[in-house]
């Protein structure tokens, strides 16, 4: 998530900082934090495209290696 809802931290990320972006991920995180305390069952998803491989509609993002 930080990828696409925080300023410089990726291609799809906002251009400037958000005050409702910075709220979304403080609440994800406090919620992240709240099911690992409590040994919650917990899925999450990992984006990751192999360099060069296009995905519609979106510029490149989450490439292997990109860091």
């Amino acid at each position: 998530m930080v990828g696409f809802a925080m300023s410089d931290s990726g291609n799809l990320a906002l251009l400037a900082e958000d005050e409702n972006a910075l709220r979304m991920v403080a609440a994800t995180d406090c919620l992240a934090r709240q099911f690992s305390t409590n040994s919650w069952l917990t899925l999450a998803f990992l984006d990751i495209h192999e360099p060069g491989s296009a995905e519609t509609f979106y510029p490149p993002h989450c490439e292997r290696g990109s860091g």
